[in-house]
């Protein structure tokens, strides 16, 4: 039932490995053929009323003090490739690791292999409907997956023409990702282009917000949004246990540009200041990138070329808005120029991060107790009807 893909693992990775599954079928298809159907407008807004934090970071994830021992060495270059952008990264902690272990994809599966990655998704980071045939899992745990063909080149080619179009596309900034907050000016870490697509640049420009809300609603329908109760606003805060997802962002790299190793997902500390946690990231790729600009994972040894059209999707945080720090990343330095769309799913609290997982995790207890009663039920009736063959 899977598909093994192009496969080369290590430290600087510049091919995919992969699974594609399709349960529906019985079986793998081949390639990622079939685009995502144009689904029914049904995202709607509902107005329902670790790591040691002195390790310091930017707000977006970038660390500031650096670990003198690297993860990965990439000392052979060649003429003609990009220069390398990872830079030395602090281990992760063994208690982190003891408790979430790194899981690479290796070997066959089978459909009960499905079955438990779904249930993880759904129960340690957020449902995803995986059966899809152009969804490729690159990486078990954490998650790492591809999905193709969410946009056409056609309409990832209007886009960047629309979004170089606005004439508002800045130097990035690295800053905490706060809807009400200041970032702080760039420097050599993030050197990008940028620009933030809010509501009032989507009032001005009506056919990228036509798109904005293309991808924002085939991004509800993947993640299985419905299942997951309230959602806010776009771009807007959210109330307490609440989804939305934030001010969408994009972004240029010309050659040379790259963003260094960071975390989607705020520490505690920011994520108490903002009252939020963002625990998805869906990252839209508008041009296919011949060389250079890939995104690496860089603790997991996984790295994706971008291709027009395809979606990566990750978890920054857990289900109860702890970070997930093995998927600290970096956007490599571009040879080709790429362009890329930032989309955030955020959940809201109201009290602290600390008390958010508390209560998650005590909801999460009474959940698996009544799944084990009921386990225990249908094998007692199960138990109580073969008795009547003997």
């Amino acid at each position: 039932i899977f598909k093994r893909t192009r496969s080369v693992f290590g430290g600087h990775v510049n091919e995919m490995k992969g699974l594609n599954w399709n349960a529906g079928t019985g079986g793998a298809r081949r390639g990622c053929a079939g685009i995502l159907p144009r689904f029914p407008r049904v995202l709607r807004e509902v107005s329902k009323v670790s790591r040691n934090d002195d390790v310091s970071w930017d707000p977006e994830g970038l660390f500031k003090n650096q670990s003198k021992m690297p993860l990965f060495v990439d000392s052979q270059k060649s003429d003609g490739e990009p220069q390398g952008t990872s830079s030395a990264l602090p281990p992760l902690e063994a208690s982190f690791l003891r408790k979430h272990p790194i899981r690479p994809l290796r070997g066959e599966g089978t459909l009960s292999d499905l079955k438990r990655f779904k249930s993880m998704l759904a129960d340690r980071y957020m449902p995803v409907d995986i059966d899809r045939a152009n969804v490729t899992i690159l990486h078990i745990d954490p998650p790492i997956l591809l999905v193709d063909e969410v946009f056409t080149p056609h309409e990832c080619d209007d886009i960047i023409t629309k979004l170089a179009a606005t004439g508002r596309m800045r130097a990035s900034t690295i800053g905490a990702g706060n809807l009400y907050g200041s970032s702080v000016s760039s420097n050599n870490r993030r050197t990008s282009s940028s620009v933030l697509i809010n509501d009032e640049m989507m009032a001005e420009f009506p056919a990228i917000k036509a798109y904005a809300e293309t991808l924002q609603q085939r991004a509800f329908e993947l993640l299985q949004g419905e299942t997951l109760g309230s959602w806010g606003r776009p771009g807007h805060a959210m109330l307490h246990r609440q989804w939305a997802f934030e001010g969408m962002q994009a972004a240029v790299y010309k050659k040379g540009q790259h963003f260094l190793e960071h975390e989607d997902a705020f520490p505690s500390t920011l994520a108490d200041e903002n009252r939020f946690q963002r625990h998805a990231t869906v990252l839209l790729y508008l041009d296919t990138v011949e060389t250079g600009g890939e995104t690496t994972f860089s603790h997991l040894g996984v790295s994706v070329k971008p291709r027009a059209g395809s979606v990566l999707l990750f978890f920054p945080a857990f289900a109860d808005g702890q970070a997930d720090h093995r998927t600290l990343h970096v956007a490599q330095e571009a040879v080709d120029e790429k362009w890329v769309v930032q989309q955030w799913v955020a959940r809201g609290f109201n009290s602290t991060l600390a008390a958010h997982a508390a209560e998650q995790s005590v909801a999460e207890a009474r959940r698996a107790s009544l799944l084990g009663r009921k386990a225990l039920k249908k094998k007692k009736l199960g138990q109580k009807r073969g008795a009547g063959f003997g």
